[in-house]
């Protein structure tokens, strides 16, 4: 054979490659061997395991299959919430004994029960009668109480405290001054029932109501009947001392343009 026929043979070999693969001769490249390689098209290329040139990682399949459902964590507000509505409960029993409670304590029981105070000489609540028991909030140190009552000597109690402190003397008894006469009154409404405060809040309640009062002094009776709001005032005062059987005092309330009255009788 020829070099002629050879090079005949090898020029019709490499026309033949690109009619059979559908290219044209310029796109088969030509190896040192003599042997022409080329790719193949994409549309022949299937999925290989490798990670290659010739893989097409663009059809591979995507995994599918289910993710672990994720548990919700549980939100922690509502245990907060009730931790500090348990606090707050114990701050408000406990408050004596806490460090943040700023006042000292002092809890008060007195024969009689109504009374009026003096603390460090100063009227609590303007000099008005207070029903024991009774509990004040003070703030810490040292303090002079007086307990008075009319018709009844006064005591002194000193005490100390600080903050967060609470104080329970021992109960205060008055005795009765022996000076000041006493006359037990018996109040009367004329027409039903009223309600009587006398000489502001030394005695009040429903009639009929005995009270024991000073003799020689004039008396403040306000009182107000059940179907109405009103309030009426009248004065009075007691002579008689000593006696067997109270003073009856006759409350008549207000009637058309006529003003309440206070009658009293031996």
């Amino acid at each position: 054979m020829t070099s002629n026929d050879m090079v005949m043979r090898e020029e019709m070999a490499q026309a033949s490659i690109p009619k059979a693969l559908g290219m044209s001769a310029e796109d088969v490249p030509i190896s040192l061997t003599g042997l022409n390689r080329k790719a193949p098209p994409r549309s022949l290329i299937t999925e290989s395991p490798y990670g290659d040139n010739y893989t097409n990682t663009r059809t591979r399949a995507r995994n599918n299959a289910a993710r672990p459902i994720r548990r919700q964590k549980k939100s922690l507000l509502p245990w907060l919430l009730m931790a500090l509505s348990g606090l707050g409960v114990a701050a408000y029993f406990y408050k004596d004994q806490l460090v943040f409670d700023k006042k000292m304590h002092i809890e008060l029981r007195t024969v009689p029960e109504v009374v009026t105070f003096k603390m460090n000489g100063v009227k609590v609540d303007e000099g008005t009668y207070k029903k024991t028991p009774l509990k004040m909030n003070l703030t810490p140190g040292a303090y002079d109480l007086e307990v008075s009552r009319p018709g009844y000597q006064k005591e002194l109690i000193r005490f100390q405290g600080q903050a967060g402190e609470t104080l329970k003397p021992e109960k205060i008894f008055l005795k009765r001054a022996p000076y000041v006469p006493l006359s037990q009154v018996k109040i009367v409404a004329s027409t039903g029932k009223i309600f009587a405060d006398v000489d502001g809040h030394l005695y009040d309640g429903e009639t009929p109501m005995t009270v024991e009062l000073q003799s020689g002094v004039q008396h403040t009776l306000s009182f107000h009947t059940g179907d109405n709001t009103s309030l009426y005032k009248c004065m009075f005062k007691v002579d008689r001392v000593d006696s067997s059987s109270p003073t009856v005092l006759t409350v008549t309330p207000p009637i058309g343009t006529a003003k309440a009255r206070c009658n009293i009788k031996p």
